[in-house]
């Protein structure tokens, strides 16, 4: 059940406010639901993805989802993801799709 919504361009515009600054056809976020555990963004791409399993803007859509979990702590920490337990992907992925990110904690300092 996805309970909040994030305005993309609210979202791209607290991104530059922080020093990331995306090209347009890298704003491939159209819309961002967020659920208890987790975010759903709908990424669609105005570059043509034929011949693509899972074409770079696309791909990185899916990892602006990370950036998007942020938005509900209202923390300025520095965040590097240092693993990734599984991606799956259902390919070939078009240019319109929807991307599911899961956030899991984890204790390990190592």
């Amino acid at each position: 059940l996805c309970t909040e919504t994030l305005d993309p361009r609210d979202f791209y515009t607290s991104l530059q406010s922080i020093g990331l600054h995306y090209s347009s056809r890298f704003m491939s976020l159209q819309a961002i639901y967020m659920g208890k555990d987790f975010i759903l963004g709908e990424i669609k791409s105005s570059i043509s993805t034929k011949g693509y399993i899972a074409h770079p803007v696309i791909l990185d859509g899916c990892f602006q989802l990370v950036l998007a979990s942020l938005a509900r702590e209202d923390n300025h920490d520095l965040y590097l993801p240092v693993s990734c337990d599984e991606i799956r992907l259902f390919p070939p992925l078009g240019a319109h799709i929807f991307s599911k990110w899961s956030k899991r904690e984890s204790n390990d300092r190592e």
